[in-house]
C-alpha cells in the first residue's frame, strides 16, 4: 500500500472508479425506467402500434436498449478487470481493501458482472413473453 504524502498531486483517475460505479448503477435505473415507460406508453396509450423487424415497435424499442445497456455493463466490466489486472489482479483487490482503488474496481465488474445477466434475462424476456 502506498501512502501519499500531503504535498503531492491527487492520482488523476481516482475520479473515474466513481463515475464508472455510477454508470453502472445509472443504466440499471434507466433500463428498469425506460422499459416500464415503453411498456405504458404502449399498453395503455397505444403509441407504438406497428412492427419493425418482424417485432412489434414497443418490443423492438425494449430489445434495443437492452442490448445497448448490456453491451455498456460489458465495457465497464472488462475496463475494471483490465486496469485491475494492470494494479496487481483481483487477489491483490481482495487481500488488500484498504486500497481502495483496487478494491472499487473490483466492486465495480462485480457490479456491471451481475447487471449482465439481468439484461440477458430481460432480452429473453422480451422476445417471449407478452409485454402488455
Amino acid at each position: 500500500m502506498s501512502v501519499r504524502r500531503l504535498d503531492e498531486a491527487p492520482d488523476p483517475n481516482a475520479g473515474s472508479v466513481g463515475y464508472r460505479l455510477v454508470a453502472v448503477l445509472a443504466l440499471f435505473t434507466a433500463h428498469v425506467a425506460l422499459a416500464l415507460g415503453v411498456a405504458t406508453l404502449d399498453c395503455r396509450r397505444g403509441y407504438f402500434a406497428g412492427s419493425l423487424a418482424g417485432f412489434p415497435t414497443s418490443r423492438a424499442l425494449l430489445l434495443a436498449l437492452t442490448v445497448a445497456a448490456a453491451l455498456a455493463s460489458v465495457w465497464i466490466a472488462l475496463g475494471a478487470i483490465l486496469e485491475l489486472r494492470r494494479e496487481g489482479g483481483i487477489a491483490s483487490a481482495v487481500s488488500a481493501p484498504q486500497d481502495t482503488h483496487r478494491f472499487s474496481l473490483l466492486i465495480i465488474a462485480g457490479a456491471a458482472a451481475f447487471l449482465f445477466p439481468h439484461l440477458v434475462w430481460s432480452a429473453i424476456a422480451i422476445t417471449t413473453v407478452d409485454v402488455c
